[in-house]
């Protein structure tokens, strides 16, 4: 019997994820191409791939070059606020309601996708991180 990987806090991770791997980690959970991902399509199993990319981007890549509008950028659209809605409705979504293509991007980024931060602690998180580098 295979013995289950074990997974790594999303804290612990945060930098160390490239956009490829997101990229890759959500075409394999999708089954869908970046093509299609970044289409203007607005079909549901399309539109969750696209918030999954955005919201792992979120949680996972770090820097201030990583905004709203650069996360929509890397999924083909123009407006921030697609990032912003995207984000914002997976991180409200009850544990139970967590899409299955998020679990499955993150456990084979080797995220525990249960380690997330809410998206409005994650600025206070960021500004104590650097606080105790100094």
């Amino acid at each position: 019997m295979e013995k289950p990987k074990k997974l790594k806090s999303a804290r612990g991770v945060r930098g160390m994820i490239t956009v490829a791997e997101i990229r890759q980690a959500v075409e394999n959970a999708s089954e869908l191409d970046w093509a299609s991902i970044t289409s203007p399509s607005r079909e549901a199993s399309v539109a969750a791939a696209r918030a999954i990319a955005m919201y792992l981007g979120r949680q996972l890549l770090v820097g201030d070059e990583w905004s709203y509008r650069t996360l929509a950028k890397m999924v083909g659209r123009r407006d921030h606020t697609t990032a912003i809605n995207a984000c914002h409705a997976i991180d409200a979504a009850s544990p139970r309601a967590v899409p299955q293509g998020l679990i499955k991007a993150a456990e084979s980024l080797g995220v525990n996708w249960r380690t997330f931060v809410p998206l409005h602690e994650i600025t206070r998180w960021e500004y104590r991180q650097r606080s105790r580098a100094r």
